[in-house]
Order: C-alpha cells, then sequence, then structure tokens
C-alpha cells in the first residue's frame, strides 16, 4: 500500500480555477499589448461597465442563464462519458418547439383563430415545448451513439447544421411572419407570453418620475435646480433610465432552480448513479445491472432538453420588444460556448453557475469595448472578437493545461507550505 495526499477540494475547485483565470487574462493582456493598445483601459471598462454597473451585471445575467442551460446540457452527457457539441443545434429545436406552440395558440396556421391563454398558463407550457424540441432533436444522435455504436461528437456536429438548415426553411415558410416576408423571423409573439424582466420594473418605475420630472418643470425650476434639490429623485430617474432595458428576466431563477435539481439528480437518484456508473466504467455498470443503452439514450435526450430549455432565455426574455421572436441565429453561438462552461465548471453545477457568470461577463465586456471604446482618450481600438481569444484562452488553461496549474499548486503545497492545502492521506494498493 502507498500513500498520497491531493488537494484539498476548496483548493482543487476554488484556487486552482482562478489561477487558471488568472493566467488566461495576463495572456490576454499580453495580446493587447502586441496589438498596440492599452490593456489597463480594457481591464478598467471590464470593472467599472460590467462587474460595477447595474446594466452590466443586468445584461451579464441575461447572457449567463443561457450558459448554465448550455453547459449544464453538456455536464449531463459528460456524467455518462459522452461529449455533447450539439447544444447549438439542440437549442434551435428548443426554439422551434417553442414557437410551433405558441404559433397554433396565436391562430398563425388556421387564419388568425387562436386561443389568447394568459400568461400563467402559457409560458409553462412553452417552457415544455422548448424542453421537448431539444430532446427531440438530441434523440435521433443518442439513439445512433447508444443502439447502433454511431460517435455522439460526429452526429452532433452534423445535427447542428442540419437544424440551422431546418429552422431557415421555417422561417421563410411556415413560420414566416406575414408582416415582414423579407427578413427570415416569426411573428412576434403576444407581450403576455413574454418573461417579466428586470428593465420592466423599471419601466414602470420610470413613468412616474418622468410625470414627477414633468411636475418639477412646469412649477419653474430647471433641470440644475431639480437635480441639486433632488438628488435622490434625480438619481433615480438617471438609474432608471439605464435600467429600463435590462434584459435580465426570470428565466435566470428558472435556471438555477433546474441547477439544484441537476444536482439531486446526478448525485441522489439511482438514475443519476447510473449515469455517473456509465461515465465511470461500461462494464462494470453493465455487470452491475444498468441497461447501458438506454441509461445512454436518456442521459442525451435529457441534455437536449437542457439545451433546448435555452431558446426561452433567448427568445421570451428578450431585453428588446421587438426580438421576442424565433430567428436562424437560434443561441448565438452560446451553445458551443456551454462546452467551455461546463469544462470550467468541473460538470458541477455550483461551478456552471459561476463559470456561466463569468462567461456572461466577459460577453458584456466585449459589447462595452465596441460601444465605448473610441469615446476614451486616448481611443481603445480592440475588436470584441479579443473577448472569443480569451474565452478559448479559458479553455485552454481549465481544459488542456489544467494538470500544469495543479501540479504546480501540488508542489507549492508539499514543498513550501508543509503540506498546507492537502488533503488527509488517501491508502491506494500497488500494483506491479
Amino acid at each position: 500500500m502507498s500513500k498520497s495526499r491531493e488537494l484539498h477540494p476548496v483548493i482543487n475547485f476554488g484556487l486552482v480555477p482562478l489561477l487558471q483565470l488568472i493566467l488566461a487574462f495576463m495572456v490576454v493582456g499580453l495580446l493587447i499589448v502586441l496589438i498596440g493598445e492599452n490593456p489597463v483601459q480594457a481591464v478598467q471598462l471590464y470593472v467599472t461597465d460590467v462587474l460595477m454597473s447595474q446594466v452590466g451585471i443586468g445584461q451579464s445575467i441575461f447572457y449567463a442563464t443561457t450558459l448554465i442551460f448550455t453547459g449544464m446540457a453538456v455536464a449531463l452527457a459528460f456524467h455518462a462519458g459522452l461529449f455533447n457539441i450539439g447544444g447549438e443545434g439542440q437549442g434551435m429545436f428548443g426554439g422551434i418547439g417553442l414557437t410551433f406552440v405558441a404559433l397554433i395558440f396565436m391562430g398563425h396556421f388556421t387564419g388568425g383563430v387562436g386561443f389568447d391563454l394568459p400568461g400563467f398558463i402559457m409560458v409553462p407550457l412553452l417552457f415544455i415545448a422548448a424542453a421537448i424540441g431539444g430532446a427531440a432533436w438530441a434523440a435521433i444522435p443518442g439513439y445512433l451513439q447508444a443502439y447502433r455504436g454511431s460517435h455522439l461528437v460526429i452526429t452532433t456536429i452534423m445535427f447542428n447544421a442540419i437544424a440551422f438548415s431546418i429552422i431557415l426553411f421555417l422561417l421563410t415558410g411556415w413560420f414566416q411572419n406575414p408582416d415582414n416576408p423579407g427578413d427570415p423571423k416569426s411573428p412576434l409573439l403576444p407581450e403576455q407570453w413574454w418573461l417579466w424582466k428586470v428593465g420592466d420594473y423599471y419601466q414602470y418605475r420610470l413613468i412616474d418620475l418622468e410625470a414627477q420630472y414633468k411636475a418639477f418643470k412646469d412649477s419653474g425650476l430647471s433641470v440644475p435646480e431639480i437635480r441639486d434639490q433632488n438628488p435622490a429623485f434625480w438619481e433615480a430617474r438617471a438609474q432608471a433610465r439605464n435600467m429600463k432595458n435590462s434584459a435580465a428576466n426570470v428565466s435566470f431563477l428558472f435556471a438555477m432552480l433546474v441547477a439544484v435539481g441537476f444536482w439531486f439528480f446526478v448525485w441522489r437518484t439511482k438514475w443519476g448513479y447510473a449515469i455517473r456508473s456509465i461515465g465511470f466504467n461500461q462494464t462494470a455498470a453493465r455487470y452491475g445491472g444498468v441497461n447501458v443503452p438506454r441509461t445512454m439514450f436518456m442521459t442525451v435526450c435529457l441534455s437536449g432538453a437542457l439545451a433546448g430549455l435555452a431558446s426561452t432565455n433567448i427568445i421570451l426574455g428578450n431585453g428588446s420588444d421587438s426580438e421576442h421572436v424565433l430567428r436562424e441565429t437560434g443561441l448565438v453561438g452560446l451553445g458551443f460556448v456551454g462546452i467551455a462552461v461546463a469544462l470550467m465548471g468541473r460538470n458541477h453545477p455550483f461551478g456552471i453557475v459561476i463559470a456561466a457568470l463569468l462567461f456572461g461577463s466577459l460577453f458584456q465586456w466585449g459589447e462595452v469595448i465596441q460601444l465605448k471604446g473610441q469615446f476614451l482618450r486616448p481611443k481603445l481600438n480592440i475588436d470584441k472578437e479579443i473577448v472569443v481569444a480569451l474565452q478559448g484562452l479559458v479553455v485552454l488553461f481549465t481544459g488542456a493545461l489544467s494538470l500544469m496549474v495543479v501540479w504546480a499548486v501540488r508542489w507549492v503545497a508539499e514543498n513550501l507550505l508543509g503540506g498546507v492545502g492537502l488533503a488527509k492521506e488517501i491508502e491506494t494498493e500497488e500494483r506491479a
């Protein structure tokens, strides 16, 4: 018997990812220097306009909501030893399922004869339709993997491309908006079916604040006088004007509930145990009584359902009133980023939520760089694609080069800190 000491879980799942993230930012900072720009300016924008801005936080949460769903979709399949990279296509079909049900109740297929159901009934139906759509599109690659031995990576890549073609066909045909046939998008969903957003609260609040502002003006006060005599009102009005378009919505809370359910399902149920046992060793799982093909198929379908739910945030929770529609862009690439989120989150729902918030803030950072970089002095001419490079570097350091950081931290703990940060000794059997 030999004894080994691994990193403490807090170090392994807390400090190590933080160091990997710092390394990724350092490399991106070097890239910014090499293109002749100031990385300090870029970081300042990230801190002031993303991390310390209500608008930035709200938009980061909006992006993160989609990434939580797609990250969990990847993670669930990974626990079964499968690599589902079809989240983008499954998300598109989640949107197709959602839109199909919505158009039926809107009377799109019956000449305007529909059912004007309230949101508390219709929204759950649309969520279920999105999950079924994603699961249905994942079912075919899942069946081919489980019962025919086709590789899930190959089939899901192909199905992403097929999904894009199908959604474009539908948006120029059956799902097309008759009022705007030149633009491939579905009809606008009724407002009562939209998800409640943070911006809605501020829009309603702004109505009262603007009425109060008009009353101040009518009383003969100038703008500087209103600002100086009523600082609390002026700050509240400015906040409402900034936040009225915030896209953060209640699907984020639903995503958090799903994350809790994900944890319970994978680690506290017999079905989750069967999934993890397949991921560890298919042969042992089969001898243990697990129906491996059926469990694989079920896992891929559930993974597709999670990816399909991501479309609810894109369609029902969009921050723009004119964008509660299905478009051919699907999840706008966030299905693929979900792979990086799952890797960084170590396929655990808590880690996935943290990683999704990080990547969501990076997406918002890219938008801020484009919107405000030109107004800085000196100008910050950085393309937002630099954020894509940062995301790739995060994947690199948390995936391919993760052991490099782990070994470095373990060496420091063993040789310089006298074992601080290491877990208790674990006995392992030596084999010849």
